[in-house]
Order: C-alpha cells, then structure tokens, then sequence
C-alpha cells in the first residue's frame, strides 16, 4: 500500500516491491482479501460505536477488545485501573483461545472512553 501511495505522489517506492500499479493493485487486492481489512475496519467502527454509546465504562482504565471481523462483532470488557493483572491475565487467555482464528485482541489503557 504504501508503494501505491508513493507512486501516486511521484515518491520513491519499498524496496522489492513491484513498481507497476497494475500489478501492485493486484497484489494489495489480494492481501486484503487474505488478511480480511474490511472486516476488521468494520470491527474498528464498530467499536468506537459502542464505546461511544456506553456509559458503563465511565471508572474503567483498561480496555480488553475482542474483534471478530468475520462475524461482524465486538466484544469490549472494561477493567479499573487497579485491575491490571486481571486485565492482563484475561488478555493472555484470550489470545489462546483465538489462536489459529480470524479473531483479534487487544488489550489497550486509556484515561477515558473519548480517549480511545
């Protein structure tokens, strides 16, 4: 993508990557489909939406997300801020649990929900 990008604007490109758009195209066509970004983007909005929306994490500090671009779903459980060995015990579990799966986790800290 990035090689795209620099094309565009007349910058030099990555090495070792091909330097015809057509084929660059194709390439990034592939790797999106592959690795399924529409559907963690989607995720990604998602979860901004509930977040938003949500008042129940209003004394949480750490964040424990759990995409599933596939499925279309979020999963966010909140955790205070003297929580993080908890929070980080649960992010470890969850990781082997979604091993090997189109699933994603990520355990993230902020002040406030906005700041998210």
């Amino acid at each position: 993508m990035s090689s795209a990008m620099a094309i565009s604007e007349g910058k030099p490109i990555l090495p070792n990557t091909p330097y015809d758009i057509e084929t660059l195209r194709e390439e990034i066509s592939h790797l999106s489909k592959k690795l399924d970004v529409e559907g963690h983007l989607t995720a990604f909005q998602k979860t901004i939406t509930v977040l938003d929306g949500s008042r129940s994490f209003n004394k949480s500090h750490y964040f424990l997300l759990e995409l599933s671009p596939s499925e279309g779903t979020v999963k966010v459980t909140g955790y205070k801020q003297t929580q993080l060995a908890i929070a980080s015990s649960d992010y470890m579990t969850l990781e082997k649990r979604i091993a090997n799966q189109n699933k994603n986790a990520v355990l993230v800290s902020a002040d406030s929900v906005d700041a998210l």
